[in-house]
């Protein structure tokens, strides 16, 4: 229980694969959004500059979800019970505990 984790498993331990998830999601919008800006709809106004006003507020979201990432990192980081719940593959303690007690009885008997 105390092997050295990479910081991928220490933030799907942390239940944080989900906001990088979507991170790399905005990032990809936000390129998209530049693209747009750049490209040859140059004739008409508008449609460039709504993709620079969504791009600008797709940014903002990046950086206000990145700090959120490394606040909650940081707060859990010293948290080996969550670290050692995810290690043991009880990844849904917390939320769903019906379906994770009947996924661990079918393949108790072979475990023991």
């Amino acid at each position: 229980m105390n092997s050295r984790r990479s910081i991928w498993q220490k933030l799907q331990a942390y239940k944080l694969h989900n906001n990088v998830y979507v991170v790399i999601m905005l990032a990809v919008s936000v390129a998209g959004s530049i693209l747009i800006y750049v490209s040859p709809l140059r004739e008409s106004r508008f449609v460039p500059e709504l993709a620079l006003a969504c791009a600008t507020s797709l940014l903002a979201s990046i950086f206000q979800l990145v700090s959120d990432i490394y606040v909650k990192y940081k707060n859990l980081e010293n948290d080996k019970l969550l670290e050692g719940i995810h290690e043991f593959g009880i990844n849904d303690l917390h939320f769903n505990k019906q379906q994770l007690l009947e996924h661990l009885l079918k393949s108790c008997d072979r475990e023991v």
